[in-house]
C-alpha cells in the first residue's frame, strides 16, 4: 500500500479546519456539602489512596458503611464536610473531625482532603481547602491540625 500524498494547501485547510473546531466546554466545578449520595464515590477516591499510595494510615479499603457512618457522625457534630464536583463527578473532598474526644478539644479539628487522581494538579485542593477553613470559622472551630 502507497503513502497518501497531500499538497501543502490542502494540508494547511485541515489544520485550520481542525484548529476552529469547538470543543463543549466543561461545566465548571462547584464546592458544596457532601451529600449521602456521594459517599460511594468518595470511598473510590480514598481507597484508591489506600490501594496506591503510602499517605494514608488505614492498609485495607474502607466499606461503604464506614463512610456512612463517618459521614451521619460529621453531620451530627456539625462539621463541615464538603466536595468539589463537577456535573455529577465528584473530584475531590475535605473534611475535618474532632482532634480528640474530650470535652476541652470541641473546637479543635483534624482535616483531611482528597482529590480524585485526575484532579490533582489543578489547584482544586487549595479552592477546597479555603472553603474547608471559611466553613470550620463559620461553625466556630477555633483550630485546625493536619496530619503530614
Amino acid at each position: 500500500m502507497g503513502v497518501a500524498v497531500v499538497d501543502s494547501e490542502t494540508r494547511w485547510s485541515l489544520v485550520r479546519k481542525l484548529q476552529t473546531k469547538t470543543v463543549a466546554p466543561k461545566p465548571p466545578t462547584k464546592i458544596r456539602a457532601a451529600a449521602k449520595a456521594d459517599i460511594p464515590q468518595i470511598k473510590d477516591i480514598y481507597n484508591f489512596y489506600i490501594q496506591n499510595t503510602v499517605i494514608t494510615f488505614d492498609d485495607k479499603p474502607l466499606d461503604l458503611r464506614h463512610w456512612l457512618d463517618k459521614f451521619e457522625h460529621l453531620t451530627r457534630l456539625d462539621l463541615p464536610f464538603l466536595v468539589i464536583h463537577r456535573a455529577d463527578e465528584i473530584l475531590g473532598f475535605a473534611f475535618v473531625s474532632p482532634w480528640r474526644q474530650r470535652t476541652g478539644y470541641l473546637k479543635i479539628v483534624e482535616n483531611q482532603i482528597y482529590l480524585a487522581a485526575a484532579a490533582t494538579g489543578k489547584k482544586l485542593g487549595a479552592q477546597l481547602f479555603a472553603d474547608l477553613l471559611q466553613a470550620c470559622q463559620d461553625r466556630g472551630v477555633k483550630e485546625v491540625i493536619a496530619v503530614i
